[in-house]
């Protein structure tokens, strides 16, 4: 049985925020802002690929994914 192919929301917020789709990174952000994100991969992900500071600092706006 093949699997499914996914991207993380982290990584795909990522490639919105580069591409410059605010049609697309807003929502993104608003729903990991709700649910909770892997801010360790999202920060990798945000230095790895270079965003700019101009688009990075939304980020700040999603909190760390809830333990338990």
């Amino acid at each position: 049985m093949d699997g499914i192919d996914c991207v993380r929301l982290e990584l795909r917020l990522t490639t919105e925020l580069l591409r410059g789709r605010s049609d697309r990174y807003k929502p993104l952000l608003a729903h990991l802002k709700t649910h909770g994100a892997d801010l360790e991969l999202l920060h990798r992900s945000v230095t790895t690929r270079e965003v700019p500071e101009t688009l990075a600092y939304l980020i700040g706006l999603v909190p760390s994914a809830p333990m338990g």
